[in-house]
């Protein structure tokens, strides 16, 4: 299996500036992944949900900490769900919208 396709995982977290008022802070890391289609039954279970599913990713489950964005090709998303067995965690991701209601 190639992991050829690069993503970024994010973490969003709270931090301070320098007057100590609350800021949120990012941090991306670089991981290769490999893409996946939504399945059928992934596409109707999440519709289920009010969800959108876009892309899924598989990725070794040591590089995954649980980050709930992902950046791919300039296009933030958010994971809606993850499936870890063994040593390969799919991210599930769903589109990000400007407005929030996403």
């Amino acid at each position: 299996m190639k992991f050829d396709a690069v993503i970024f995982l994010i973490k969003q977290e709270e931090g301070q500036d320098e007057l100590g008022n609350s800021k949120p802070a990012k941090t991306r890391r670089k991981v290769y992944a490999n893409p996946f289609s939504i399945g059928r039954s992934e596409f109707y279970n999440a519709s289920q949900q009010g969800l959108k599913p876009e892309l899924a990713f598989q990725i070794n489950t040591a590089e995954y900490k649980g980050e709930q964005k992902v950046e791919f090709q300039g296009q933030q998303y958010d994971v809606y769900r993850d499936n870890s067995v063994g040593d390969r965690t799919t991210i599930y991701l769903k589109a990000r919208i400007a407005n929030g209601r996403n």
